[in-house]
């Protein structure tokens, strides 16, 4: 996540520099528009995330985000833990709201045979979500004699977690139709759990990860790269 966010970093900084060098670029009148998306690198991460924009004429806009995650892990046999397997689903529901104070709209002309037009649009968006969250886990304790005598136990874990805070980014609209959407920033986030407990907190391959984690609570940061096409 940590190498993600920089690499999201690094392009906002060239895109932003490229967009403060280019010559031709020319403010255009505010229009409405609707744009599909989803989530690049959420796919590596056992998560499909869809969204949907709408720009108006007034440079404001809002868009309306889901995800769904589900994914599985088993660390094998490990002595003295057993063979601990878990199940993961999360849903996330997210609302922003766009204040866009830049668009520019550029036009490159190669050898006056191929015109490349985007439209650039520098953004931010406060934003609010909920995230729900079951853990499904069965948990071999003990084996620490020989010949092994597990305690298998089953265990089912729910969470809530609420954030806020804004957004930054950059939205490129290339030939009226390819959307490119990069962005970064950050917010608070209140995760509570309805029975995290003992085994969880030994046992779980979640329970670590400081920001990351799926029971984090406090100042976060975030960053994505969305991928869509305007309807």
């Amino acid at each position: 996540m940590k190498k993600t966010l920089c690499f999201i970093f690094v392009i906002m900084l060239a895109s932003s520099l490229l967009f403060a060098q280019k010559n031709g670029g020319e403010s255009i009148q505010p229009k409405n528009n609707n744009i599909f998306k989803f989530g690049v690198f959420n796919f590596f991460n056992s998560t499909l995330l869809a969204a949907f924009e709408h720009q108006n004429e007034r440079n404001t806009g809002f868009e309306f985000l889901a995800s769904v995650m589900s994914k599985s892990y088993n660390n094998g046999y490990n002595y003295g833990y057993g063979n601990n397997s878990e199940r993961l689903f999360n849903y996330h529901f997210e609302l922003q709201y766009r204040y866009y104070p830049i668009k520019e709209f550029h036009e490159t002309n190669s050898d006056n045979r191929f015109k490349f037009q985007h439209e650039t649009q520098i953004y931010f968006a406060p934003y609010l979500y909920d995230e729900y969250l079951t853990l499904d886990a069965t948990y071999n304790t003990g084996g620490y004699n020989y010949p092994p005598v597990y305690n298998t136990v089953h265990k089912h874990y729910y969470q809530n977690a609420m954030s806020g805070g804004i957004l930054f980014g950059i939205n490129f609209i290339m030939l009226k139709k390819i959307n490119l959407d990069l962005f970064t920033g950050g917010g608070f986030r209140s995760s509570t759990q309805d029975n995290f407990d003992n085994y969880y907190n030994q046992y779980s391959h979640y329970s670590h990860g400081g920001i990351y984690g799926i029971s984090f609570s406090g100042i976060m940061i975030r960053g994505g790269i969305h991928l869509g096409f305007v309807l």
